[in-house]
């Protein structure tokens, strides 16, 4: 009883947690971690370096995914103004307009701070501003990648594999 009640609401959350890659500010990866963890009172048998490494892993990508957009803005040509602003903007657009307010707020965040603080015109902020968009999705792909490790391992834990 224990098993299926654990194992049934484990794997919900690790759903929840590859759909959260999709939906800013829902934490995709600590969702599908917490469904690993639902494993531990059980028979499963979990790997402890596994379960370090998987959980250094989601922590690791959910810190990047918020990096991220200010670190491509500077490396699509912006200045500090760019890359604060695709971080401020991806903040207030969590806040303001979830859930797709992440992705606005990056883009007009770093194109609104780069033109104003560093004097370029509207045309050559826009080059940072496309750099967070690239930056949302590689933080998109890390967390897609980090859920389905932590899914691959509670899977293959529940099959009694490991």
């Amino acid at each position: 009883m224990m098993l299926a009640l654990c194992a049934t609401t484990g794997a919900l959350l690790v759903l929840m947690g590859l759909l959260g890659c999709f939906v800013p500010g829902m934490p995709g990866p600590t969702l599908s971690y917490a469904g690993l963890l639902l494993l531990g009172p059980t028979e499963c048998e979990l790997s402890l370096p596994w379960m370090i490494a998987l959980g250094v892993f989601c922590i690791l990508v959910t810190v990047l995914d918020v990096l991220l957009p200010s670190l491509t803005a500077r490396q699509f040509g912006g200045s500090k103004w760019g890359a604060w602003g695709a971080l401020v903007g991806l903040l207030i657009g969590l806040v303001v307009l979830p859930p797709g307010g992440a992705l606005v707020g990056a883009f007009l965040g770093a194109w609104t701070l780069e033109v104003l603080g560093s004097g370029r015109n509207w045309s050559q902020g826009a080059k940072p501003a496309f750099g967070a968009l690239v930056g949302l999705a590689l933080g998109t792909l890390g967390q897609m990648a980090a859920c389905l490790a932590v899914g691959g391992y509670f899977t293959f834990a529940l099959m009694g594999l490991i």
